[in-house]
């Protein structure tokens, strides 16, 4: 029986794995995507849970800060369903605010669509002072810096997406909204902590993204179950705790995947358009195949990344002892400095190979194993004796019944 394993926009991989050999298949889609998501944003907007229809929370004249968690799949979809709603309710595009990242500047189309010209579409920058305004002191005594339009918004309303908690770099409910548009020293602060294996220094980041929506007065908020790829799953609005309690429920029932035990091979996709392609991602589908790969196994990334990787990543070429390393990359305030953190500890457990659009001496300067063809991963199927199939890796949070193979 074949198997298809998709990766990058439309590539995919054929595999002929003997079922006593195959641990799991995990390439099924996860339900059914939305077909159109814009129009499901604004039907739950139009009745929120446990809380009042969006154009009934807002007074004529507010200001509405739309804020967008930069990892949410279609956002144009998503962000022109929520402007329509608020257009809708004689919202006035001028009084409407749509905060992304400044890796979203490609986004900013999506806009055209929504019948306004007048929307203001901000890109925040966490290294422009004149862009932050103080809001208070956690609870923790730190002091949290945000986009001065989150602090002087009347109506503040979060786009998150919602992932599984054992997932890599779950930074809780409100991930999207803090430390993601706060300034440059709060993601460094959080990246250890929500990066990390520890759950202590998790719930604390957690914790104090929560306060942070609590400061500005969010109740309404909207959470995303992302499907395959770029594709979105669920879509739902409502008062916050109840609309966090059904999104974990969605998001773990389609993203927590249970296998019956660790498999020496695991083949793990980054289904996606060139946005899904980042390091990041790659960060999260290695944590996610580590998860379910037996010590001294192997693990292979089907990606279609061609990002050049940054500093953090690089200094894996230097000879030296891993303790240096982690020193030197701990001391990196880049994007790139807890995937490459992971890898440096992935691959004193698991061989780590890599199929992707970088050349080969980039590949190897890491210390990843360089896949050159798609022929040579089925290859390494038929040389391991276990094997584990994981689609969309960096969306999943695959557990092993059993630690190991038998």
């Amino acid at each position: 029986m074949s198997q298809y394993l998709r990766y990058g926009k439309d590539s995919a991989l054929r595999f002929d794995v003997p079922s006593e050999t195959l641990v799991a298949d995990c390439t099924a889609v996860p339900g059914q995507v939305l077909e159109d998501p814009s129009a499901r944003v604004s039907a739950c907007l139009a009745e929120p849970l446990g809380f009042p229809p969006l154009a009934r929370a807002i007074v004529p004249g507010d200001r509405v800060v739309i804020s967008v968690d930069p990892n949410t799949p279609q956002p144009c979809e998503i962000i022109s369903g929520v402007v329509r709603t608020l257009l809708a309710g004689n919202v006035r595009p001028s009084d409407i605010v749509v905060l992304q990242t400044r890796a979203d500047v490609g986004h900013s189309e999506s806009l055209a669509r929504t019948g306004s010209d007048g929307v203001e579409v901000v890109h925040h920058d966490p290294r422009d002072r004149s862009q932050l305004s103080y809001l208070a002191a956690s609870a923790e005594a730190n002091p949290i810096y945000l986009n001065r339009h989150l602090c002087d918004a009347d109506f503040v309303l979060p786009i998150n997406l919602t992932q599984p908690e054992a997932s890599f770099g779950y930074g809780g409910i409100y991930g999207g909204l803090y430390p993601t548009f706060s300034d440059a020293q709060a993601p460094q602060r959080f990246r250890a902590a929500v990066f990390g294996r520890k759950a202590g220094p998790r719930q604390r980041c957690c914790a104090e993204a929560e306060e942070v929506a609590w400061l500005l007065g969010v109740q309404l908020s909207v959470q995303i179950v992302a499907g395959p790829g770029n594709t979105t799953l669920h879509a739902l609005a409502g008062l916050a705790d109840e609309v966090a309690r059904r999104s974990r429920e969605l998001v773990d029932a389609a993203w927590s995947i249970q296998v019956p035990r660790k498999a020496s091979l695991v083949i793990a996709a980054i289904e996606g358009d060139a946005d899904d392609q980042s390091w990041e991602n790659f960060g999260r589908a290695l944590y996610a195949a580590s998860r379910v790969c037996a010590d001294q196994g192997t693990i292979v990334l089907c990606t279609d990344l061609k990002r050049k990787p940054g500093p953090a990543l690089r200094r894996l070429a230097v000879d030296a002892q891993d303790a240096e390393l982690r020193r030197q990359i701990r001391h990196e305030k880049s994007d790139y400095a807890m995937s490459a953190s992971l890898l440096l500890e992935t691959r004193n457990q698991q061989r780590v190979c890599l199929l992707s659009r970088l050349a080969e001496e980039v590949v190897e300067g890491i210390g990843v194993g360089y896949i050159a063809d798609p022929r040579q991963v089925r290859r390494l199927s038929e040389q391991h004796d276990s094997c584990i199939l994981l689609a969309n890796a960096h969306r999943a949070a695959p557990h092993a019944m059993l630690a190991e193979p038998v």
